[in-house]
């Protein structure tokens, strides 16, 4: 008898436990508001997103076209992931406009260097 009643009282204090931390987890009805938890949209992040987008479309439509091939949209592409991981990373805390204005100017050299691929059947060569 006294084995059972140990068993039923450990039982309810594991089911209490369950149910008072899941009770917690959960915010209570009216109090959620989805507001206070995103991060206003930096303007100079979405400027800068704009640029990056142009230079990916300009990929695309190289090799689509037929005027790059597999291997320099691959190169074009990292180029472009790596000055988005840098856009992110700044943007993070909010951009000077010094940032903005460096990562803009990056992304227009790459889209010319896209474009000037695009143009000439090729990537640019690196002088020897």
């Amino acid at each position: 008898m006294r084995v059972g009643f140990v068993v039923t009282v450990a039982g309810a204090l594991t089911l209490g436990g369950c149910t008072s931390a899941a009770t917690q987890s959960f915010p209570t009805p009216g109090s959620y508001n989805p507001l206070a938890v995103t991060r206003p949209i930096d303007p100079d992040a979405v400027a800068v997103g704009r640029e990056l987008d142009k230079v990916e479309r300009s990929i695309e439509n190289g090799r689509d076209s037929g005027q790059l091939s597999r291997r320099e949209a691959r190169a074009f592409r990292k180029a472009n992931r790596a000055l988005s991981g840098t856009a992110e990373r700044l943007g993070a805390d909010g951009m000077t406009d010094g940032e903005k204005r460096d990562l803009e100017n990056q992304a227009r050299i790459l889209d010319s260097q896209v474009q000037a691929a695009v143009i000439t059947g090729g990537m640019p060569k690196a002088p020897r």
